[in-house]
């Protein structure tokens, strides 16, 4: 045991012994064990003492790596603590406080650092039934620092505390208070075990809010649509999550989403799994729409639509606003090319779940080359609480991109142009990091092994499958698909990529699907026979002017499907006619350019 002294020969020891003086900064005492030693042994610390606050205003610093467990209480508090590189486990039963030393002018006096300021890597378990405090607490250093609090540990901070790096909070048990601000960056991961989790306390401090969310769920509980988690309970809030990492969560229903509020008239972070409005945007019609998939009744008041490259068309008889449709007390704000907004200031619009309502045709992406995208909206409502959402988007029509669909069950593959652009290209190749691919014969049915031009495979691998035609190239109509036999190994990683090379020399990532191959349409086909004919026609003719569901099931609707019958349908048909069937004569041709005339003659003169 280290012998009890006045603070004076603590001094004058220290001077003697060329060590830093009292009254200024803190005395580092350092940890000479390795791993799994305990705090409370005094051989495994640099002064041959277990580090105190009381006797010279000692700091504990942990940086070779050691591993240190505390199972009772602390000796003493000690006036600092650094793990620069090591971690420190408090177990059920043990105890640690790092209090101010007041004759100690260190501006770290009073300070636990979780991580050192450069690269160190630092982390502090509190487990189950352990007790830590602190002046002020800050987790930094490496991004793999962590702060781990579980079961009932406790911990308080009375003053601030910054949580930059890793912060995991697990189950509903955990007793968290900071007196000061809390500052929030890095990744929080709250670990979910139940309907109820544990909240981090600000009795009258702020929390400001940055990083990444990441919530997890164990313990065998599946959250449900509705469920809530209170994360923060502050005086303020301010700032937001840079982003939600739900990538070790279950996935949310259609239309919902795991997101975080701040609910109205209170300082609570909350988590939930709650329904959210759907944007739905076709790219080949451009036909927007509103839709609540599933959950309660949605009230909204306001919205809008955003667009970085101004695709969006605010004209009238397009933009089908609520306001032009009579819906209410609804007012325009400001509309544009770059955005679509309305406001209502004296109600709100109920949208029950499986309800949508139409926007008109607002969305007007000409792509003028293949890979370009427009999947660029933003899309924010309001809703008569006062709460500000961030709505979900959901792209339909063509993606103007060469898309490869693989089955997983079956290992089945393959090309096809998702586009209204021809697409003309004269090498590819698909990887995948883990090896999942199957590149032999009888797997992958490469186009040289279909004869297809003058294809060569390239040093196939289950990391890549390489095609290059050095003497010519494949053109791919709108919808049209390229089957490329099973070269996908069923109960492999979904982690396959997509590059192609154009005629034009120009290389672009294509995109990639999970799920059952199923063949594009025929654009200008309106009946599902596959050729565009007289047939499709009459069927835009007499079906002019109606609606029906977007799925190919409504009489004059062509391929790409956006249930409605208009001019869309008649130039598709017109400008495809013949495809899918032998070569029509030129005078068929001449014939459909007249027919196609004199309809929309009628439909003026109608």
């Amino acid at each position: 045991m280290k012998p009890i002294c006045t603070f004076g020969l603590a001094a004058l020891l220290a001077v003697a012994l060329g060590g830093p003086a009292a009254y200024g900064q803190l005395n580092d005492v350092f940890w000479t064990g390795m791993v799994s030693n305990d705090w409370n042994v005094d051989g495994n610390w640099s002064g041959g003492f277990v580090p105190s606050q009381s006797i010279g205003g000692e700091r504990a610093i942990i940086d070779n790596g050691g591993m240190v467990f505390i199972d009772t209480s602390a000796i003493d508090p000690v006036a600092g603590l650094r793990l620069d590189n090591g971690s420190l486990e408090i177990r059920s039963g043990g105890t640690l406080g790092v209090v101010t030393d007041n004759l100690i002018t260190d501006p770290e006096n009073g300070i636990a650092f979780i991580g050192e300021a450069g690269a160190g890597r630092g982390q502090l378990d509190v487990l189950g039934g352990a007790t830590f405090n602190s002046e002020e607490l800050i987790v930094r250093g490496a991004a793999d620092s962590l702060l781990h609090l579980e079961g009932d540990a406790v911990v308080t901070v009375t003053r601030d505390a910054q949580l930059l790096r890793n912060t995991r909070i697990v189950g509903p048990d955990v007793f968290m208070e900071v007196e000061g601000n809390l500052e929030v960056g890095g990744t929080f991961i709250p670990q979910i075990t139940g309907p109820n989790h544990s909240t981090i306390l600000l009795p009258s401090g702020g929390a400001n809010l940055g990083g990444t969310l990441r919530p997890e769920f164990s313990g065998g509980f599946t959250p449900m649509l509705g469920d809530s988690w209170t994360l923060i309970s502050a005086g303020a809030v301010s700032g937001a999550f840079a982003s939600i990492d739900t990538s070790q969560a279950p996935a949310a229903p259609r239309g919902a989403t795991y997101g975080v509020a701040v609910p109205p008239g209170s300082a609570d972070v909350v988590l939930s799994l709650s329904n959210r409005l759907i944007l739905n945007v076709n790219r080949g019609s451009g036909t927007v729409s509103i839709e609540n998939a599933v959950g309660d009744n949605i009230d909204l008041d306001g919205y809008v639509i955003r667009s970085p490259s101004g695709l969006l068309d605010p004209s009238d008889g397009v933009w089908q606003s609520f306001d032009d449709a009579g819906v209410g007390a609804w007012e325009q704000a400001n509309p544009s090319n770059s955005s679509l907004s309305e406001l209502n200031p004296s109600g709100a619009l109920s949208i029950a779940a499986g309800t949508t309502h139409s926007l008109g045709t607002p969305f007007n992406f000409q792509p003028t080359g293949l890979g370009q995208s427009g999947d660029e909206l933003t899309f924010e409502y309001s809703t008569l609480d006062g709460q500000i959402f961030n709505g979900l988007i959901e792209y339909s029509g063509p993606s103007n991109n060469l898309l490869l669909t693989v089955d997983p069950a079956t290992g089945q593959a393959a090309l096809s142009n998702d586009s209204m652009l021809q697409a003309e290209f004269e090498g590819y190749v698909i990887r995948s990091p883990s090896g999942s691919l199957l590149p032999d014969d009888g797997d992958w049915s490469s186009l040289q092994d279909q004869g297809v031009g003058a294809w060569e495979e390239a040093n196939p691998t289950s990391f890549g499958l390489n095609e290059l035609n050095p003497a010519g190239s494949t053109l791919l109509s709108p919808g049209e698909l390229l089957d490329l036999g099973n070269p996908f190994a069923v109960g492999g990683q979904q982690d396959l990529t997509l590059e192609f090379l154009l005629v034009t020399g120009e290389t672009i990532f294509g995109n990639v699907a999970y799920g059952e191959i199923v063949p594009m349409g025929q654009v200008g086909d309106t009946n599902g026979d596959g050729v565009v004919n007289i047939d499709d026609l009459n069927n835009v003719r007499n079906n002019f002017g109606t609606m029906g569901p977007p799925d190919g099931t409504h009489p004059g609707d062509s391929f790409p499907f956006d249930g409605e019958v208009n001019i869309d349908d008649l130039n598709n048909v017109r400008n495809n006619f013949g495809a899918g069937q032998a070569p029509v004569p030129e005078p068929a041709s001449l014939l459909i350019a007249c027919l196609a005339a004199a309809f929309v003659g009628r439909l003026r003169w109608r």
